[in-house]
């Protein structure tokens, strides 16, 4: 099994944007989807305000560059980016979303890729797996991370500054032991009282024998330079 397994028409979109400038992953965190994105080739760039993640993701990500930021101040030149991809990130930035949106569009060359992956919240599945679990966990350890988006709230959001999505899709996100434990250690790391810690043993057993299913996601893809819609 594979860890976010990219549809090809989304593999293709993001190879040919490396022509305009590398991808920019905002709020990396402990670099799982940059692996992924790595193995086509990309030059990536690994963006994140928590230096101990930041650390964690340059180290499994090797050929990847590397900068502590906030999305709301991109440590980033105008128009020098190809593409930029943000997975569960914009959960965190409702509130600022204009300055998050008028930094994104700065950055990005004509033409660049924004990329939106999220959870589904809207799967029923998700409810009865070990992702919900992991999801209740993480809110709960952290304050910072809000709840998941549905894909109509990503529309509301991104439709406005950079019209309508060229490409839109989901799939079945499934993670292998070994990428589970990333999640699992990071919550490990953390000051969790004693009903969260319990619900970490419980879940660490569990991925330990069974693996982790994580649901589904959705994916959004916008264009700078697109019609914007009225």
């Amino acid at each position: 099994m594979s860890f976010w397994p990219l549809a090809k028409s989304l593999t293709d979109l993001l190879v040919a944007s490396r022509a305009l400038g590398p991808l920019v992953e905002l709020g990396c965190g402990r670099g799982e989807f940059a692996r992924r994105l790595e193995a086509l080739g990309l030059p990536i760039v690994l963006l994140d305000r928590d230096r101990n993640a930041l650390s964690v993701a340059r180290a499994l990500s090797l050929s990847a560059g590397a900068a502590c930021g906030t999305v709301q101040e991109l440590p980033l030149q105008d128009a020098s980016v190809g593409a930029i991809a943000c997975s569960n990130l914009l959960r965190h930035c409702r509130e600022s979303w204009e300055r998050v949106g008028e930094e994104c569009e700065r950055v990005m060359a004509e033409g660049a890729l924004f990329v939106v992956l999220e959870d589904d919240a809207e799967d029923e599945a998700v409810a009865a797996s070990n992702y919900r679990l992991t999801l209740d966990l993480l809110a709960s350890a952290d304050p910072t991370r809000g709840p998941a988006l549905a894909a109509s709230e990503i529309e509301r959001l991104c439709t406005p500054r950079f019209g309508e999505a060229i490409l839109s899709g989901s799939c079945q996100n499934e993670l292998e032991i070994d990428d589970a434990q990333l999640p699992l250690r990071w919550l490990a790391a953390r000051e969790l009282d004693a009903q969260q810690r319990l619900a970490l043993e419980r879940l660490t057993r569990r991925v330990e024998r069974y693996g982790m299913s994580y649901g589904r996601y959705f994916y959004r893809v916008y264009r700078r330079g697109s019609p914007c819609a009225a």
